[in-house]
């Protein structure tokens, strides 16, 4: 059997359309790196030395031109974006070749596969779209959609493995049809390039529409595609003129080969939501079979070895080959697609309406898929000429509000959809041959790159695929504005510390709004001063703030401080290191046991340290002072404080005489730490012992807590003298106390002189008294005693003279009258008896004489009644004196008692007995 005499003994089997898996645009990108001039010639030969070196940048002069293409650059130079025009050379032409279709066809799908060989004396790529397994489907597209808009030249030979062939007969019953699947042929379609063999139902669907499957599912079909190829098998909705192969028939005399049936070639669509638009009768489709496929299509080769045969002699050698040609061109919104056959007469055109955003930006490429029926079948692509579509990239200057820098006005670059455009601060390349292009972003005076955002979306993440629709191709480069940080460093209370001098950052110009204060390149100047901080009392920072008054806090550290849009000034808030300033106290000596009680408990209640932290007040404390005495404080450098106010270090004197020392632990003009120390240094002061006489006053010198002398106590004639109340002719020796002592010298008078009653017992007792009293209270009492018993002394002796005299002077009256009135009775007797008198007048004389006799004897009784109570009350006298003397010798007896051998008082006590004597003689 010949190769182009298929078998027919095969029976063809009934096929269902099936749906088309509808995919997103994505776009194919192709990775560019910076290339030796080595690998440039190399790539050039890949390309047919037809492709440029540079892409097309402004020159110097204010007029940009486009097309100026470089040839003479020798490797990939890196490109500032907002110099470059065109990012592929101003030159949208490309050539691949048969040798380069690995490199610049994509292929996707379970049918696809590539396999090395070689056609018309050149290396070549055959690739396998369905393969011997059924039910599958291949594609392979060149890897950039294009420009719609463009026209392109696409030379590349369809292979298969057989024409659809008819059964052969049997003996019983003929075997089936042998079909040789369902399509093959080049297909426009507005996905991506990778999706195209993944995308479309399988079978009767011809890789294109939607498909129905039999368990209920659907595949969507290609959106607003377009195909050319030859359908295999006839479904609902195909061309009529398309025949299916028939079975063959049985029996050993009337059994007979199945018709061949026919293959047809034409163009079909989807519509808008991926369904196979129907064909009306043949319009548009040319039929053939094993006759005129070679006349009509242009293939030749030897065909299968049998009509079964569903795969190649080899994965390069189709069994089944036809060169075409596809031409495409593009005028007033409609694109003219033409197929030809190279080596037969086919000729078919399509015209495709072109909407942008629609089909303006399609994938080419070539699809092959099977049902139930298949076999081997595939492409060789020769050559692809054609003009890739662009569009244009607006690229912004903008800072970080997002706002046009002054003077940085926005440029547009041209380039190949689904190109990557991106920019990097290092590696840049701007590949003109390839898919991938990177820029460095332009240096603009007093600002510093950020960084990029791509697209409407304003991804950070690049770089940019080029869109066909312009309005979604945007790059921003950003920039902040370089500024400086002015730190100024401040204590824990917010002063300006001018022990640490502020830093400004930033001074090379290459500091930016936004950056970390830290990134600046002279930061080491601030952490050499923040080291000299912690050397002279600080431990570090606390805080960083944005205004001097402390009240918005960036953060902990310098790390919380960015630059801004301009200069601006932070303040660093110190952590103060604490301090201790140490007290010493020197005592005073010499001093009694009160004064150096009184001095160890001012010591014991004052501090021995001040305690804070640097360039903080002291805290409150109280130097205690003994009372008596002065306390001097000095600094370590030997100065006396005092109560200045305008001095920094000075003292408050309180209330209770105490002190308390002002100051703080501050640093010098220096730069170092001043922490002081103090010595308290206590003396006793200077106080007088004192005498207070009434009409002067006399005193000798001392100190507090020291000793005195005696001293004698100026004397008065007629008066004794006293000290504080006591007896005394001297101020006795003691020890002070904090103040002045003061005795007070008092005078009293002598006793006057008794006269006739001075040896009276109750005035010589009361003398005695006097003599013996040795208060000044004692004393004036018993003068006043002794006064009053002179006084009652000599009145009783006046009085006893006066009873005497009374008495006297009674008795000679009332003797008198009696003597008068005996004389009386007598005469008036004698008158009587001489009858000159009555009787009566007897009476009266009688009467008067008993009268007289009766006041007489009356008189005597009462001067005897009065001379009994004088003497009476001198005895009461004298015994009450005797209990005074006795309770005075208890008394004096009770002091020698505690004093002995003071001759003093050994003297009154001798001479209160004798005055006990002498009182108890007078009672006798």
């Amino acid at each position: 059997m010949e190769k182009n005499d298929f078998a027919k003994a095969n029976t063809q089997q009934a096929k269902h359309r099936r749906m088309w898996v509808t995919a997103g645009m994505t776009a194919l990108t192709v990775g560019a790196s910076v290339a030796g001039s080595e690998i440039l010639d190399e790539v050039q030969t890949e390309l047919g030395n037809n492709e440029p070196r540079t892409t097309v940048t402004k020159d110097s002069s204010p007029l940009v031109k486009v097309g100026n293409v470089l040839f003479s650059s020798r490797t990939a130079a890196a490109e500032t974006i907002n110099n470059v025009v065109d990012a592929n050379g101003g030159n949208h032409s490309f050539k691949s070749t048969q040798t380069q279709v690995t490199t610049n066809f994509t292929g996707s799908g379970t049918g696809f596969s590539n396999a090395s060989g070689s056609y018309d004396g050149q290396s070549a790529t055959f690739t396998t779209l369905t393969n011997t397994s059924g039910q599958d489907q291949g594609a392979i597209a060149f890897n950039k959609q294009l420009d719609m808009t463009a026209s392109w030249t696409l030379k590349f030979n369809l292979n298969l493995t057989k024409y659809n062939t008819g059964g052969t007969a049997g003996l019983i019953t003929g075997n089936p049809s042998n079909g040789a699947g369902d399509f093959l042929g080049l297909v426009l379609a507005p996905i991506a390039p990778n999706k195209l063999g993944t995308s479309g139902g399988g079978g009767g669907s011809l890789g294109m529409g939607e498909e129905k499957k039999d368990d209920g599912t659907t595949v969507p079909g290609i959106p607003n595609a377009v195909q050319w190829g030859i359908d295999f098998y006839k479904n609902d909705g195909d061309a009529t003129n398309l025949v299916n192969p028939t079975d063959g028939t049985g029996g050993s005399i009337l059994g007979s080969d199945g018709s061949d049936g026919t293959q047809v070639a034409g163009f079909r669509t989807t519509d808008a939501s991926g369904k196979l638009n129907t064909v009306s009768g043949t319009t548009g489709f040319q039929s053939f079979d094993h006759g005129t496929g070679s006349t009509l299509m242009g293939f030749t080769g030897p065909g299968p070895d049998s009509k079964t045969d569903d795969g190649w002699a080899g994965p390069s050698d189709p069994n089944l080959e036809a060169e075409m040609t596809a031409t495409y061109t593009y005028s007033n919104g409609v694109g003219t697609l033409t197929i030809k056959a190279d080596n037969g007469t086919y000729s078919a055109s399509k015209q495709i309406t072109i909407t942008d955003g629609v089909n303006s930006t399609m994938s080419v490429g070539f699809k092959a898929s099977d049902g139930a029926k298949y076999s081997q079948k595939g492409v060789t692509i020769r050559e692809f000429d054609l003009t890739l579509p662009t569009a244009d990239t607006k690229v912004n200057y903008i800072d970080k509000e997002g706002n046009a820098i002054s003077g940085q006005a926005s440029t547009t670059i041209k380039s190949n959809v689904n190109d990557t455009l991106g920019i990097v601060t290092s590696g840049a390349a701007t590949n003109t041959t390839g898919t991938a292009h990177t820029f460095t972003a332009p240096t603009i005076a007093g600002y510093t790159y950020t960084g990029t955002t791509y697209g409407t979306a304003k991804s950070t993440t690049g770089p940019l695929t080029v869109s066909d629709t312009d309005a979604n191709n945007i790059i921003n480069v950003q920039y902040a504005k370089n500024s400086k940080i002015t730190t100024v460093f401040v204590d824990q209370n917010g002063h300006v510390l001018s022990t640490v001098p502020s830093v400004e950052l930033g001074t090379a110009g290459t500091n930016y709004d936004g950056q970390k204060a830290t990134d600046a390149a002279d930061y080491a100047d601030y952490t050499a001063a923040l080291a000299t901080a912690k050397s002279n009392g600080y431990t570090g920072v606390s805080g960083v703030y944005s205004d001097s008054a402390l009240t918005t806090k960036l953060g902990a550290d310098l790390s919380a401080a960015t630059f801004g849009n301009a200069d601006k000034t932070v303040y660093v808030q110190l952590t103060p290191a604490p301090q201790t300033a140490t007290i010493t106290y020197n005592k005073a000596t010499g001093l009694s046991t009160a004064g150096s009680t009184a001095q160890d408990n001012a010591v014991s209640a004052s501090p021995t340290s001040l305690t804070g932290v640097t360039n903080d007040k002291y805290p409150t404390n109280t130097i205690q002072v003994p009372a008596g005495m002065t306390a001097t404080i000095k600094d370590a450098a030997g100065n006396t404080l005092d109560t200045d106010t305008s001095k920094a270090t000075h003292l408050i004197k309180n209330s209770d005489g105490s002190y308390t020392i002002v100051g703080a632990f501050n640093l010098t003009s220096a730069g170092a730490l001043a922490v002081p120390s103090y010595t308290v240094t206590y003396t006793a002061n200077a106080v007088k012992m004192i005498q207070q006489y009434p009409d002067e006053t006399r005193s000798n010198a001392g100190t507090a807590y020291g000793t005195y002398s005696a001293a004698g106590v100026v004397q008065k004639s007629g008066y004794v003298s006293f000290v504080d109340g006591t007896k005394a002719n001297q101020t006795p020796a003691g020890t002070f106390d904090a103040t002045d002592k003061t005795y007070t010298i008092t005078y009293e008078a002598v006793p006057a002189t008794a006269g006739e009653v001075a040896n009276e017992p109750t005035v010589t007792a009361a003398l005695a008294a006097v003599n013996a009293a040795t208060t000044e209270t004692d004393y004036k009492a018993a003068l006043v005693a002794y006064n009053t018993a002179v006084s009652d002394a000599q009145t009783a002796r006046d009085n006893a003279e006066t009873a005497a005299k009374a008495v006297d002077s009674s008795g000679f009256s009332t003797v008198t009258a009696v003597s008068d009135a005996q004389t009386n009775l007598n005469n008036v007797l004698a008158q009587a008896a001489a009858g000159q008198a009555t009787t009566q007048q007897v009476i009266d004389a009688t009467t008067a004489l008993q009268k007289a006799i009766s006041d007489a004897q009356a008189a005597l009784d009462a001067a005897k009644a009065q001379a009994k109570t004088d003497i009476q009350a001198n005895i009461d006298d004298i015994n009450t004196q005797i209990t005074q003397i006795q309770a005075d010798i208890d008394a004096i007896q009770a002091l020698a008692d505690r004093n002995p051998g003071d001759t003093t008082i050994a003297g009154l006590l001798a001479d209160a007995q004798q005055r006990l004597a002498n009182a108890q003689s007078q009672l006798t």
